[in-house]
């Protein structure tokens, strides 16, 4: 229509189309509402990650710290292995000690499932009713901070897990974010 002067007063001239394309680039918002989803390729069972031997055995006994945390009212359970590094973070509906117990245990369970033994547990004062238990059932040594501590390794975990997930979620295009 441009080139062929097909509009009446039209100052835009056919080069102008082409720096703005350069300039802007592609429209976005008009790809994004005519762009088909493809279909994600399925995800394979078989592969699994082999951790490497010298690993499991020179960390083969864990010490993790443990604390649970809230992201937008939700309640999440955190631990993170000393020598490791590796997160786990399960979601809990309560506090109750029957929740907490099974979140401990599962996270146990995620290294004990790859050889490594889980022997020492650090978290805060409000996991001492469950030190019993852990050190009877478990076997795993439950050290409980001081009144008004905090195991520092954990507190600096849950604010980094907080600022991974606040950089994603504002990326996203949504107003409001459903829990």
């Amino acid at each position: 229509m441009i080139d062929g002067k097909t509009l009446d007063n039209c100052l835009i001239a056919a080069s102008d189309i082409v720096n703005a394309r350069t300039i802007f680039g592609p429209n976005c918002p008009s790809l994004q509402g005519k762009t088909v989803r493809t279909s994600p390729r399925p995800v394979r069972m078989d592969e699994q990650f082999v951790l490497p031997k010298t690993l499991v055995e020179k960390h083969k006994f864990v010490t993790l710290t443990a604390d649970i945390f809230y992201i937008d009212s939700q309640m999440f359970f955190l631990t993170l292995s000393r020598k490791l590094i590796v997160y786990t973070v399960t979601f809990v509906k309560n506090r109750s000690d029957k929740t907490v117990l099974k979140c401990i245990k599962q996270a146990i369970g995620t290294y004990n499932a790859k050889g490594f033994f889980v022997t020492h547990l650090f978290a805060d004062r409000e996991f001492r009713s469950l030190q019993d238990y852990v050190m009877t059932d478990l076997k795993c040594q439950l050290n409980c901070t001081g009144a008004g501590d905090h195991v520092p390794e954990i507190e600096r975990a849950i604010r980094v897990v907080k600022e991974r997930i606040w950089c994603v979620v504002t990326t996203w295009p949504f107003v409001l974010v459903p829990k």
